[in-house]
């Protein structure tokens, strides 16, 4: 059986709370380990968050690119294959 994706979903504040996200990265690796070691083979790791509305309370498009960039730069050395920013409520 493969698994299509393990996913972290978390709300890491703004700016990042970076043990949160290090216990978030922690946790997908052991998941993975033992998944891994129990013959699946999972396929990627996701790490989903708050909505950057709630995130970044009074959010422009200028606001979102620190972010993101920092959400991806931390997601990328926890191990993480994919980042969600969230849904935007209309």
């Amino acid at each position: 059986m493969k698994i299509r994706s393990i996913t972290i979903f978390l709300d890491p504040g703004w700016p990042l709370d970076l043990s949160l996200l290090k216990k978030a990265g922690d946790f997908t690796a052991q998941a993975v380990a033992a998944l891994t070691d129990a013959g699946y083979e999972v396929q990627t790791t996701r790490l989903a968050v708050s909505s950057f509305v709630h995130l970044l309370n009074d959010p422009s498009a200028r606001d979102l690119l620190p972010l993101a960039r920092a959400l991806e730069a931390e997601a990328i050395s926890m191990g993480f294959n994919y980042v969600s920013i969230g849904p935007v409520p209309l």
